[in-house]
């Protein structure tokens, strides 16, 4: 890998020059997984990790969208997205398969944090049909609501997001976000079972307990899921060796 094949973003950072960024905007999608106030923020309705939140990863965050904008990649970007009347809550939640009320729709607790904040987004409903035409003409990113841990669930509660892989036809899949053991697994899973070669961000991951987390991680890289980091991101795209 040359240093050529990269330019200086003005924040210092790097990206992919020219007719590379080019590329790897056709056959890589960036898969952003639930990054939202209830989730990231200790003062949000459920917060990951302990109850502390996410906010020690939205820096890494941060740095995994600045290179998707840089090298033109287009972001799905998933989101709980409940009624009020879901099934994942309950007034004497087990923690396990409920959980107390937490990003309703239309709330600030359901909107993503700055870190990751989509770009010219269509968004993707689990309670509508979805418009695959439109969705092939789109330019920018996707918003993929659902109202399951699973996006890869199905009807009724995530019907759409199988369909949205076939239709962006990718190669590769850069996964990051939370909780790395609820709803980053699935997603991981979801995506290698499509055939998609997938890169976790370890550092722009965190997860509800540290111990299913790690088990987890390592149940990926078994599949054949490259475990990397925010560092290592750009050698990925080019194919390099990390």
């Amino acid at each position: 890998m040359s240093a050529e094949s990269f330019e200086v973003r003005p924040d210092g950072g790097r990206a992919l020059s020219g007719s590379d960024a080019a590329a790897y905007g056709d056959d890589t999608i960036f898969w952003n997984v639930d990054t939202q106030y209830d989730f990231m923020r200790p003062d949000g309705n459920l917060p990951v990790g302990e109850g502390e939140g996410a906010e020690d990863i939205e820096d890494a965050l941060a740095e995994v969208t600045r290179t998707a904008r840089a090298n033109g990649i287009r972001v799905v970007n998933t989101a709980d997205y409940h009624n009020k009347d879901s099934a994942e809550f309950s007034e004497d939640p087990d923690f396990e398969e409920t959980f107390p009320p937490h990003c309703l729709a239309g709330s600030e607790g359901a909107e993503y944090v700055p870190a990751t904040q989509p770009e010219n987004p269509m968004e993707i409903d689990w309670r509508e049909d979805a418009d695959w035409a439109e969705v092939m003409e789109h330019e920018g990113d996707f918003v993929l609501y659902k109202d399951a841990f699973d996006v890869f669930a199905g009807e009724p509660e995530s019907p759409h997001a199988e369909q949205l892989v076939e239709t962006l036809d990718p190669d590769r899949a850069v996964v990051y976000g939370v909780a790395t053991d609820v709803c980053v697994d699935y997603a991981v899973e979801g995506l290698m079972d499509q055939g998609v070669d997938v890169y976790v961000v370890e550092d722009a991951v965190k997860g509800i307990d540290p111990d299913n987390s790690a088990e987890a991680i390592n149940r990926w890289e078994d599949k054949g899921a490259t475990i990397g980091t925010t560092e290592g991101l750009n050698e990925y795209l080019e194919g390099g060796v990390l």
